[in-house]
């Protein structure tokens, strides 16, 4: 018989692997491989507005995910031309978080009692990079958890709202 441990740190790896969009089962070597350049001044400025506006959980995850649009999103993406999908994850580090912000490595917190880390996906950019789209969750246990994803449009003076035009897109996912 497996050590409980042993048991939770294999649902913690399935379930971090489903949030990275990849089926449980296949290959830890089929996982996305990470990429080693830092962040840019521009990729920082939008994680900034995701982290911001969900002070409530200032636990963030350290690896990224790749972006998997849902349906909805994908017919948003299509008035867009948007950047190549990345094909590589960032590890974050402290300095691309805002102050009062940690990063932690787990996936989720069993049992409750401290925050499960908060997850956020690589950035697409449209080719013109005046727009950005990005995913950001929560994994509270196994087939628990939240997304939501977030367009974003570049304003004149190179802050990040939240788009006016596809302020329909998006929405919120529960499991």
């Amino acid at each position: 018989m497996l050590d409980q441990k042993v048991v939770r740190g294999l649902r913690s790896l399935r379930l971090f692997a489903t949030f990275l969009g990849v089926e449980a089962g296949v290959a830890m070597a089929q996982l996305p491989p990470i990429n080693l350049t830092p962040l840019t001044a521009e990729q920082r400025a939008v994680y900034s507005v995701i982290f911001k506006e969900q002070r409530d959980l200032a636990v963030i995850g350290e690896m990224t995910s790749l972006l998997q649009l849902d349906p909805e999103d994908l017919a948003c993406a299509k008035a867009l031309a948007l950047d190549d999908e990345p094909r590589a994850v960032h590890r974050l580090k402290p300095s691309d978080l805002p102050d009062g912000f940690t990063l932690s490595s787990r996936v989720w917190v069993p049992g409750g009692g401290r925050p499960s880390p908060r997850r956020v996906s690589e950035i697409r950019f449209s080719k013109d990079h005046l727009f950005a789209v990005v995913r950001y969750g929560v994994s509270c246990a196994p087939m628990c958890g939240w997304g939501r994803t977030v367009w974003l449009e570049r304003s004149s003076n190179g802050a990040w709202p939240r788009s006016k035009r596809f302020a329909h897109c998006g929405g919120q996912k529960v499991s």
